[in-house]
């Protein structure tokens, strides 16, 4: 079936005593067994819940796996991916990666004598070259946040493949709508579904998606262990604002797209980073491995003071971290989102004080670009 129908009706069936065509939120923590000897499938809330279970089939589906794990956060699912493995490993990672899994594994991981090689992974040589042979999990984001670097998935899942290591791809910012990285050889995907899943700034989680069964058990035993479900509430949310995420990704491409023609031409700007446009240095690559180039878009002004002024004059773009509502969202990532790095990090990673990235939510987009265009006005 279609991606729009799964979305709908995946892991979405009527409840089979009253026929309601939304499946209940099922709250108990605890699941009464009809004897000593005899129980359902359910027994304790952290180790399986009824709405939990219909969401993890609805996520599966879409990203065509065979299982679904759904966290109480990305972060809580960045983690357990990293619990997997064991003290002494090797891991290679996009430089440019989410502030948070940084953290776990500057914080964590190397802090228990695990070894981390950050690399640009839309190198593909310096990505080959930094894979050793302690090496157990090659970890990208494509694309990136906030540059919008784009990484060969399937090219890199050669590499994996080759050298018998794992790949897992942080999914977050295209959604299986707009990229299927299982289907290009990634063992595992994540998402902070907090963002375009749930498309709604209502819903804190995340999850990870694999068509592996023994990755699935050891995660689902880690999630049993450390207890970092996802509540039935916010399983719920989810499972309703992913009904209709064909059609939001649908218009915050297109939104996004717009914007970034706009900047694109604009006297103020200096360097626009969205690979829908040809100027992008991986936009060909992208034109292969999404079906569309998503709502966020980032853009460099010639000097720091027309990036703080544009962003305090805004009226519909909220300034605030986080990307994929239905809002559109601006951030100031060297002193917002990445404001935690050293300055000679942010300068090797290419974030300067003049960089702007927006969130394209799924307003009018004439209205969108008239907020920047005042923006615009009140500093140039």
């Amino acid at each position: 079936m279609g991606f729009s129908t799964d979305a709908i009706h995946g892991g979405q069936a009527p409840e089979d005593e009253s026929g309601a065509v939304v499946p209940p939120l099922h709250l108990s923590t605890t699941f009464a067994r009809r004897s000593v000897d005899s129980h359902t499938r359910y027994t304790y809330a952290r180790r399986n819940n009824p709405t939990r279970e219909n969401l993890e089939t609805l996520l599966a589906t879409l990203e065509e796996g065979k299982d679904a794990i759904a966290f109480s956060s990305g972060m809580a699912a960045i983690t357990a991916i990293f619990s997997m493995f064991k003290t002494g490993n090797h891991f290679v990672v996009t430089d440019n990666v989410y502030g948070g899994t940084r953290e776990v594994l500057q914080g964590i991981c190397e802090h228990n004598g695990s070894e981390v090689t950050f690399v640009d992974s839309s190198n593909l040589l310096a990505l080959r070259q930094a894979v050793t042979d302690q090496t157990k999990l090659i970890f990208i984001e494509t694309p990136t946040n906030p540059l919008l670097k784009i990484s060969d998935i399937s090219s890199i899942a050669d590499i994996a493949l080759e050298r018998e290591i794992m790949l897992c791809v942080d999914n977050s910012a295209m959604t299986p709508y707009l990229q299927k990285p299982l289907e290009l050889g990634a063992h595992m995907v994540i998402h902070s579904t907090s963002k375009y899943f749930s498309g709604h700034n209502d819903s804190i989680g995340g999850a990870v998606i694999t068509g592996n069964p023994e990755i699935s058990a050891e995660l689902r035993r880690i999630q049993g262990i450390n207890g970092a479900i996802l509540s039935p509430f916010d399983c719920w949310l989810l499972a309703r604002g992913t009904k209709t995420l064909a059609l939001r990704m649908d218009r915050h491409s297109e939104n996004g797209y717009l914007i970034a023609e706009y900047l694109h031409n604009h006297e103020l700007v200096n360097q626009v980073y969205y690979p829908g446009l040809p100027s992008h240095p991986n936009h060909e690559l992208a034109k292969r491995q999404c079906r569309g180039f998503g709502g966020v878009v980032s853009f460099d002004f010639r000097k720091q003071s027309l990036a703080v002024g544009f962003l305090n004059n805004l009226k519909l773009f909220r300034l605030a971290v986080s990307t994929g509502s239905v809002e559109s969202l601006a951030c100031h990532p060297f002193s917002m989102t990445l404001g935690y790095l050293s300055p000679g990090e942010k300068e090797r990673l290419g974030i300067s004080p003049n960089l702007v990235r927006l969130s394209a939510g799924v307003e009018d987009v004439e209205d969108l670009i008239e907020d920047i265009d005042n923006a615009f006005a009140k500093i140039g």
